[in-house]
């Protein structure tokens, strides 16, 4: 939030964090240590529209673990950060995409399954 300049894209949406180190909320943002499939199947229980999980491949496993992902919109940076967290964990199963739009904003690609 502190590398937006003030200005949360994601104002007008109830937004989660998942942290070991739960802290107070800030407008529409809560901070949660609560696994993130229970936190989803109850989302989907809510009126609404899209849930958009933003994370690495811890937060990404647990949800394909639980099949509460239909589609993905993976964004490619021309940077490399060296170690990092990989995509997607060891599965141990077979995940079959379908390409649906590229996109590109920038220097950034999207790809959306």
């Amino acid at each position: 939030m502190n590398h937006e300049n003030g200005s949360f894209p994601y104002a007008n949406q109830q937004s989660y964090v998942f942290t070991s180190h739960p802290e107070p909320g800030r407008g529409q943002v809560k901070f949660t240590s609560e696994d993130p499939a229970s936190l989803v199947k109850r989302l989907k229980q809510q009126p609404g529209k899209t849930i958009w999980p933003v994370g690495g491949s811890l937060l990404l496993e647990s949800l394909l673990r639980e099949d509460l992902v239909d589609e993905f919109i993976i964004s490619v940076a021309p940077v490399t950060l060296g170690e990092s967290i990989p995509l997607f964990q060891k599965a141990l199963w077979r995940l079959d995409f379908t390409l649906e739009n590229v996109t590109k904003d920038g220097q950034i690609a999207q790809l959306h399954y």
